[in-house]
């Protein structure tokens, strides 16, 4: 795959992966929160349930990082070209 073949995500379908990792990680905390009771009431199998939720938590928590400066570096990009354009002078151009 060359470096033209890729697709690029908008701004919109960043937000709307990183909406979808916001419900994601909300259900892996709620499975937490309800495996943590069952270990405390002594439910077989709760302490797996729990680790794997956390571990689904902290694998989330890093692909949202990821989608969020993914976003940041995006939104970053048009007010660079803008400023680069206005801005930009002929080499050896002289005030």
């Amino acid at each position: 795959m060359t470096k033209s073949d890729k697709t690029v995500p908008t701004s919109a379908e960043l937000q709307e992966k990183i909406e979808g990792l916001d419900t994601a990680l909300a259900d892996a905390e709620a499975d937490f929160s309800r495996g943590s009771s069952d270990i405390v009431a002594g439910v077989a199998d709760a302490g797996k349930r729990v680790a794997d939720a956390n571990a689904r938590i902290d694998r989330l928590k890093v692909e949202r990082k990821i989608l969020d400066r993914a976003l940041a570096k995006g939104n970053q990009t048009p007010l660079l070209v803008r400023y680069r354009k206005k801005n930009w002078k002929p080499t050896g151009w002289q005030q």
